[in-house]
């Protein structure tokens, strides 16, 4: 996934990213259960909020790892989509029709010899 991220320096003068709660809830964190995410008059959540978690930039291949403990998780099947993305579409209406028909008529002739 490529996504511009804002990074930023912690207090040990660590780069660390700057990610926003719909960011995370993307990702599928159970952000309910960790109220602490999101820290008063900042847009970037704690990410220390969550046990065992950690994230780690690595500046020459502009990659940024995430770990994530698996019980902050959403479970959901490969391929799922978010019933708030879901929209009812368009009406539609499909009519197919098709006539086939024949007639053979054969009348016998004798030929005169």
């Amino acid at each position: 996934m490529l996504k511009i991220l804002n990074l930023k320096k912690n207090s040990r003068n660590q780069l660390v990213p700057c990610l926003s709660l719909a960011d995370i809830k993307e990702f599928g964190i159970k952000t309910a259960e960790y109220p602490e995410l999101q820290t008063a008059g900042s847009h970037c959540v704690n990410l220390a909020a969550i046990p065992d978690a950690t994230s780690n930039f690595e500046f020459d291949s502009q990659r940024l790892y995430l770990s994530i403990p698996q019980i902050a998780l959403d479970r959901n099947p490969r391929g799922y989509v978010d019933l708030a993305n879901i929209d009812n579409g368009i009406n539609a209406l499909l009519l197919n029709y098709s006539y086939n028909g024949s007639k053979n008529y054969d009348r016998k002739k004798k030929w005169l010899r």
